[in-house]
């Protein structure tokens, strides 16, 4: 919407009533809106619908029809995408679908492979990406083999199901590769057939040193999100720091790594470097030792870069409130 694609003079937003006192009197009137605000009700209204038809309607029934595609129109990549979420809402696909919960003839969708995201991008500096099958459809569905076809890209199960399903972790090995662009695919073999998921990767000459300044390392309580240790790299070594966490108690913790070049006490900022173990956005518990060893990769998080001041100031409270490294740090810098 905010075009005119029908060319008829208007926006194409949704007209809306409105009502104004700025003048000290309150006057009303017409205006075309977009976004969420006006999809929201939309989406309300249709619930509605839907709850009209079948009373016993629930939240979990709604969000299942809407995943499935049962409710919607689907619009830009097959599936759900980042762009167009699960699709454009459907009135009356949805009262169909409704109906057919009401009187028990709702049949089943055949199992669907999904993969979240559809295409892996390793970038300029990443060598390791998290990836997630589902199922998106009904019935049993069993993942045989997840493969790479190249020889530098190897795939490992995260935290997968009997079936096969769930997180796993792919790995390129960037040491063997030339400069400039390349790409793979990963071949998903499954009993609902097979699912190839694009990878891209960008190699550049190393004739330069490899560092990122200075980065701090924090172990985080996955409970409670507090900082438990915290070390302060500066000095890297050929492409790599190297972490020692001595004397921390023998317990699963979040290892996150990142710089913080505004120095407001918080790493991962926008434009920062910030990493997690194994990746950044798939996060998971390590169980430190004596003689433990972890490798990940720390890279600038461009899309926080974009945001502004406030919204970046949001982000670190809700997702890198454990990420603060304390004061005696900084004055030891």
């Amino acid at each position: 919407m905010g075009e005119d694609a029908d060319s008829d003079g208007f926006p194409d937003g949704v007209l809306s009533a409105i009502g104004s006192d700025r003048d000290g009197a309150m006057t009303y009137g017409y205006r075309r809106y977009e976004g969420t605000s006006m999809a929201a009700p939309h989406v309300a209204g249709v619930a509605a619908l839907m709850k009209s038809v079948y009373g016993a309607l629930t939240p979990a029934e709604f969000d299942r029809l809407l995943v499935e595609g049962r409710i919607t129109d689907d619009l830009g990549e097959e599936d759900r995408d980042d762009d167009f979420g699960y699709g454009l809402i459907n009135a009356n696909k949805a009262v169909i679908a409704a109906q057919q919960l009401a009187n028990g003839t709702l049949e089943p969708l055949p199992p669907s492979l999904r993969s979240s995201p559809q295409r892996l991008s390793f970038g300029v500096t990443n060598s390791r990406q998290a990836l997630t099958l589902t199922n998106a459809g009904g019935g049993d569905l069993t993942v045989s083999e997840v493969v790479g076809d190249v020889d530098w890209l190897s795939i490992s199960a995260s935290e997968v199901n009997e079936s096969g399903l769930g997180a796993y972790l792919a790995v390129a090995d960037r040491t063997t590769l030339a400069v400039g662009d390349l790409s793979a695919n990963i071949r998903v073999t499954s009993s609902a057939g097979d699912l190839d998921i694009p990878v891209s990767i960008r190699i550049r000459s190393s004739d330069f040193a490899a560092s990122a300044g200075v980065l701090y390392a924090l172990l985080v309580d996955p409970g409670t999100g507090e900082t438990v240790k915290q070390q302060r790299l500066s000095d890297p070594s050929g492409d790599s720091y190297t972490l020692g966490m001595e004397d921390v108690e023998l317990a699963d913790y979040t290892l996150v790594v990142g710089s913080d070049m505004d120095n407001d006490g918080f790493i991962c900022d926008a434009g920062e470097a910030c990493g997690a173990f194994p990746t950044l956005n798939d996060e998971q518990e390590v169980l430190i030792t004596g003689d433990s060893e972890f490798s990940l990769d720390v890279s600038f998080d461009q899309s926080r870069f974009f945001r502004s001041a406030s919204e970046n100031e949001a982000s670190n409270q809700e997702r890198f409130e454990g990420y603060r490294y304390k004061e005696t740090l900084k004055a030891a810098q």
